[in-house]
């Protein structure tokens, strides 16, 4: 009877040290060679890279309702449906402004491809509708229009990084109005899920009625702080929205600011979850009762509880949605890798020069003394990069954005991760061969 006990623990603490040894080299499985991955932060922040081991978004479609998507942008070629353009109509809707690309690449942009960073569902697809115009304006008709479209034409989810910004100096224009929220209820009666921005007026209210089915989502700051510009109620959502880096026309990668870029995340957890089985109404309450606590609303989204990657394994082939890009094949003026993976440029605010301190110093929440709002649009005083950056957040009555976001830090050396995990392994091995020789013995 004791030499089973014995031969029993000896078995068990073998497994341990193969499961010990499984972790090890999950993590470096997830991991995209993608040079501006690391500078994401939020991806780390909603776990996006554990809930790939569950899903990566595959057979879902993202439509994205905004100022277009430039469909030849190297990290969202290959991830775009046939779209439509609701404001010139009979054209393709390529996106002059950049926010509609900035949010199309938060949700899809390529994994695994040595170009800039990833989308956090990079398997799913997006749909572009360009429903505001190349100074992110639009009229109520026009969303709803792309709504239904996008509805009809098989969107599993819909993006509207979109609301009213009262206070501009243009009188804005009414977009959430009752013909919208119908749209609206009648997609989510179709199935699918709808993920709409906040807003960034700082109010504790946002554009939708409470009843609303739609997923709305305020911005948090890389400290997980709700970010003192964004709206928020009891239901909102949050994601981080201070400081990301996306996909932009201008220049190949941009920085900024904003609940339309908390958006994007929330609507590609969504692509995840509708990806894995589960349906709107399911995806929803999944998304709200698994956030972590942030003091406000329904807390910030955490996609890899949602998905409950601890309690199973990947369910997709883990190559299968990576590209095979050589490195050699790097486009010039293309990001490089560490340790300066790239040239990113901020999204200019208007007449707002970026704080000259350093980077280490740099706060995520600088507070309103330094994100003072000028009123002229298209100024690009005081900016890192000689030539003008068109805005992506025009104001007004479109698209929703504050810049310029601080520049994000640069990636931690990645030499002690890689020593500590020798060391591990060496401790692993070391211990998988004493159990042997013990159990021999």
């Amino acid at each position: 009877m004791l030499g089973v006990v014995r031969k029993r623990r000896s078995v068990n603490r073998r497994g341990v040290a193969a499961v010990v040894l499984l972790a090890l080299c999950l993590p470096a499985a997830s991991m995209p060679n993608d040079p501006l991955a690391d500078r994401q932060y939020h991806l780390r922040r909603v776990r996006a890279f554990e809930a790939w081991d569950a899903t990566r978004g595959r057979k879902q479609v993202i439509a994205v309702l905004d100022t277009g998507v430039d469909r030849k942008h190297p990290d969202l070629a290959g991830q775009l449906v046939p779209g439509i353009d609701l404001v010139d109509r009979g054209t393709p809707p390529d996106d002059a402004n950049g926010h509609g690309t900035f949010v199309a690449g938060i949700a899809v942009a390529v994994r695994n491809n040595n170009e800039g960073g990833t989308g956090v569902a990079p398997r799913a697809n997006v749909m572009p509708v360009r429903v505001l115009d190349d100074k992110g304006r639009g009229t109520s008709d026009v969303v709803a229009e792309g709504i239904r479209w996008a509805t009809r034409e098989g969107a599993t989810v819909i993006n509207l990084s979109l609301a009213d910004v009262p206070g501009q100096a243009r009188a804005p224009t009414n977009l959430i109005t009752t013909d919208v929220e119908l749209a609206i209820r009648q997609a989510v009666l179709h199935g699918v899920v709808v993920v709409a921005a906040a807003g960034n007026e700082g109010e504790n209210s946002t554009p939708y009625n409470r009843d609303l089915p739609a997923v709305v989502v305020g911005a948090t700051t890389r400290r997980d702080r709700v970010w003192e510009h964004s709206n928020y109620d009891d239901r909102t959502l949050f994601a981080p929205g201070v400081g990301i880096i996306s996909t932009y026309v201008a220049t190949p990668y941009a920085a900024a600011d904003g609940t339309s870029f908390a958006a994007p995340m929330v609507a590609a957890a969504a692509a995840l979850l509708r990806s894995d089985g589960f349906t709107e109404s399911e995806t929803r309450r999944r998304l709200t009762r698994t956030a972590r606590p942030v003091g406000r609303g329904a807390g910030r989204v955490d996609v890899a509880a949602a998905l409950g990657v601890a309690k199973r394994v990947r369910t997709e082939p883990r190559t299968a949605d990576d590209a095979q890009t050589s490195p050699s094949k790097r486009r010039p003026g293309q990001p490089r890798p560490v340790p300066q993976p790239s040239p990113v440029e901020s999204v200019p605010q208007r007449g707002e020069p970026p704080p000259s301190v350093s980077e280490d110093a740099q706060e995520d929440d600088p507070g309103p003394e330094r994100r003072k709002v000028a009123a002229v649009p298209g100024t690009t005083e005081g900016q890192a990069s000689p030539s003008p950056v068109p805005e992506p957040t025009a104001g007004g009555e479109g698209a929703l954005g504050q810049g310029p976001a601080q520049p994000p830090p640069s990636p931690a050396p990645v030499w002690p991760i890689g020593v500590a995990g020798v060391l591990l392994f060496s401790l692993t091995v070391a211990l998988a061969g004493y159990l042997t020789a013990r159990r021999s013995v």
